[in-house]
Formats: C-alpha cells, sequence, structure tokens
C-alpha cells in the first residue's frame, strides 16, 4: 500500500482515536475506526486526501475502499 494512501486514511480518523494510553491500543482504535468507516460506502466515499482538496475513492482515484478494508484487516492480524 503506498505510504501516501495510508497516509490520508489516517489523516480522516477523529483526534479522539488517538488518546489511548499505549500505541497498541492506538493502532488498534485507529485501525478499527478505519475498517468500520471502510464497511459503509458512504462514509468511504467522505475521506478525503489530506490536501482536503481531492476526495480519497471518488472520482479519479485507483483505490477502492475494499483494497483498504482488506489491507486494514491483514494489518489488524498482523499486529494482533
Amino acid at each position: 500500500m503506498p505510504s501516501f494512501f495510508l497516509e490520508c486514511l489516517v489523516w480522516n480518523v477523529p483526534h479522539p482515536h488517538f488518546k489511548n494510553y499505549t500505541h497498541k491500543e492506538k493502532v488498534n482504535d485507529v485501525l478499527k475506526k478505519l475498517y468500520a468507516d471502510m464497511s459503509v460506502v458512504e462514509t468511504a466515499h467522505e475521506y478525503a486526501e489530506v490536501s482536503d482538496l481531492l476526495w480519497l475513492f471518488k472520482g479519479q482515484s485507483a483505490r477502492t475502499h475494499e483494497q483498504a478494508k482488506t489491507f486494514l484487516e491483514k494489518v489488524y492480524v498482523l499486529i494482533n
């Protein structure tokens, strides 16, 4: 997965998901939030690039929310 794509995914996560005590808790909370959002097409289509000028999944994007969801599943299994 390209690093800019991952940066954009994480950039869209609200700040409260980064307030856990340990790094692992933070990562798991962010992964769960992203996975939940990627499971709802309408929510995933509200994700923007870091510039907030382009949509991450709408328009001419080569990536899909399904690809992100599959990646997030693999990451979660790997770190847990």
